[in-house]
């Protein structure tokens, strides 16, 4: 399971098990009006215990609003279908019109959380590759691409439109190193990764031999 952590805005769709833990699964449908959204993506939530027992015997619990942080993975399904499943640390219920929102926490949230460090749309744009002069580029395959940078390990995610990103014929290029391994560390371009991911999509890559510090003051990334 990632170090990273997602935050997802919605409704429970579908109750798909509780565990003999008193654990539970459930299909999440994300709602996030935000631009960057994950609509129509396949999201898998596990609930711990002690969060699920504040939540299972209300009976509208199927319309309630919910702000779900967790840490995340993602899974493949037997038919090659790929989702997020996200183990959740916190949630939040949240009224419609007060907007009060109930905190229930099952881990420690660290300083950089509650700094709320995001990889906002502007990482994104971050056109650092419009920056090169004569810069090649090779198509990668994304499997042979790891998280191994602490500030990706330990990001946490702003939402944004997988979908959307997903058709674009070219997605914007990462920056990769090369490891002793033979295969490739991220260096710059983590949405990109993640779609990607997602969607066994090969990519055109930019490979440097700096780590993610240098390459972020020689190329002058905010973030």
């Amino acid at each position: 399971m990632s170090k990273s952590i997602i935050k997802i805005n919605g409704k429970i769709d579908k109750i798909l098990k509780t565990n003999k833990d008193g654990s539970a699964v459930v299909l999440f449908k994300n709602e996030n009006e935000d631009i960057f959204n994950l609509q129509s993506s396949i999201i898998m939530v596990e609930i711990t215990k002690r969060q699920w027992r504040n939540f299972k015997n209300l009976p509208d619990i199927l319309d309630l609003y919910l702000n779900i942080y967790g840490k995340f993975e993602i899974r493949t399904l037997k038919e090659n279908k790929t989702y997020i499943y996200v183990k959740s640390i916190a949630i939040k219920k949240v009224g419609l019109k007060e907007q009060k929102q109930i905190l229930d926490h099952d881990d420690k949230i660290d300083k950089h959380y509650k700094q709320d460090v995001y990889f906002q749309q502007r990482d994104y744009d971050n056109m650092w590759f419009k920056r090169l002069e004569e810069i090649e580029f090779q198509d990668v395959d994304i499997n042979n691409v790891k998280l191994v940078e602490k500030t990706h390990l330990n990001s946490r995610i702003s939402i944004f439109n997988i979908k959307n990103m997903s058709n674009y014929k070219d997605l914007t290029p990462i920056a990769i190193r090369k490891n002793e391994e033979g295969t490739y560390e991220l260096i710059a371009g983590l949405k990109t990764f993640i779609v990607a991911k997602l969607f066994s999509r090969n990519v055109k890559a930019y490979i440097t031999d700096l780590d993610r510090e240098s390459f972020k003051e020689k190329y002058s990334l905010t973030i």
